[in-house]
């Protein structure tokens, strides 16, 4: 139902409707192209990694869609396919990724999402305002909103590295299991955080804000990694989970040909299925430093497939808002979407120590609040602690990783500690 009223809203407005209109002139330009490419992805084939592929830097509107061999990756940084000016002062911004497409709308200078309308938050992929019935989670939207500054001009890093991000692995030990249970808590080989439990398509949409933690990976092994993000679904290895996040000293290979920052804004789709998992992409000119306010929302458009992503920095004003249009990838591989769950993770990339990944880098600790997800049923959001929900401890056999704290008493933020790299 939600879906449904976003995209109505978007066309309703007349200003806006040529806009809309365009962007979709523009995929079905590509859909032979788009066709052809996404019978070739496989960005996790193997083990081994082509060179980085040279980019232009020129913002031309012609169209270029690359094609990921089996058994290869590349980590490109995209040639944009299109773009767009948006009536009002706006440019969006088109990307082809391997068949689908990243939409990157920018408002224009002065833009203030406290006073737009519905139809200009959701042209410009802003979380839509709340109702005045849901008085605490509109207060929470307007807190957001007023620390808004500007929105980044895209410039993503799209990757092809082994599972960056997971769905949930659940430990060997015995033993851990025993002391999970003792600390009223499941443990995970890859996860710590929390889950809300539903049923099938319960959740639409989730948000989340934390403080960005610091790498104080000379702790830890060299190599070390975290990452700390929202996402719908990723409890069961073969179904979907959408997400975004933050990592912190994530090891591209090859190396991406631009500057790279240690604490980067990325965003993820994953599937289950043989050589569909698209990401984990990165916002290349988004900076963000620890200590930062991060801010995160996802949704899920099923009458569309498409996911929209705002990515916030709360403290220096400046986000990311996108949506990603991955209707041939679900014609080709199935379901992305699985909204039985809502996440709040933070996470031992590759699997984690337990399932041959990398060391988790000693974040300190993360302070989460505002963990709230949308049901489908009515658009109403809810806190996870009002939700049948799951407390995950990170281990790796008897060792506890990452510990995660009761829920506070406003149901909606709790604090999740590092313990051990491996």
């Amino acid at each position: 139902m939600r879906s449904f009223k976003r995209r109505s809203a978007r066309l309703r407005s007349q200003g806006l409707q040529s806009t809309a209109l365009q962007r979709k002139a523009a995929i079905g330009a590509g859909a032979c192209l788009a066709v052809s490419a996404i019978a070739g992805i496989n960005p996790f084939g193997g083990s081994n990694v082509a060179a980085a592929v040279p980019f232009s830097t020129s913002s031309t509107s012609s169209t270029t869609t690359s094609t990921v061999s089996p058994g290869t990756c590349a980590t490109t940084q995209p040639s944009r396919t299109s773009v767009t000016s948006i009536p009002g002062g706006g440019t969006l911004y088109s990307y082809d990724d391997n068949g689908t497409t990243q939409n990157f709308p920018v408002p224009p200078s002065g833009f203030d999402p406290l006073t737009a309308s519905a139809s200009q938050l959701a042209e410009y992929d802003f979380p839509p305002r709340p109702p005045t019935s849901q008085p605490k989670t509109l207060a929470e939207w307007q807190t957001v909103m007023t620390d808004y500054r500007s929105t980044v001009k895209p410039d993503p890093i799209f990757t092809c590295t082994p599972l960056f991000s997971q769905p949930e692995h659940s430990p060997p030990s015995l033993l851990g299991t025993i002391l999970n249970t003792a600390l009223n808590s499941s443990p995970s080989g890859n996860w710590s955080g929390y889950e809300a439990n539903g049923s099938a398509n319960q959740y639409v949409a989730v948000q989340g804000d934390f403080t960005q933690p610091t790498d104080s990976t000379s702790k830890c092994a060299s190599n070390a990694e975290e990452s700390t993000w929202v996402g719908l679904g990723g409890e069961k290895s073969t179904a979907g989970l959408v997400q975004d996040g933050t990592a912190l000293n994530e090891n591209i290979a090859p190396p991406v040909p631009l500057a790279y920052s240690t604490y980067q804004p990325w965003y993820e789709i994953l599937n289950g299925q043989p050589n569909s998992n698209f990401g984990p992409d990165y916002l290349g000119t988004f900076a963000i430093s620890p200590g930062d306010s991060i801010h995160e929302y996802i949704s899920y458009e099923t009458s569309t497939n498409t996911v929209d992503f705002y990515i916030a920095d709360n403290t220096n004003g400046t986000s990311g808002a996108f949506d990603w249009d991955i209707s041939l990838a679900v014609l080709k591989f199935g379901a992305y979407y699985d909204g039985s769950t809502a996440d709040w993770i933070t996470e031992a990339p590759g699997g984690g120590p337990a399932n041959g990944g990398p060391p988790l880098a000693n974040y300190g600790s993360i302070n989460w609040n505002t963990a709230q997800a949308e049901l489908g049923s009515n658009g109403s959001w809810v806190s996870v602690g009002s939700q049948t929900n799951t407390s995950l401890n990170m281990m790796n056999g008897n060792t506890l990783l990452s510990k995660t704290s009761t829920l506070n008493s406003d149901s909606q933020s709790w604090t999740n500690t590092w313990k051990a790299c491996q």
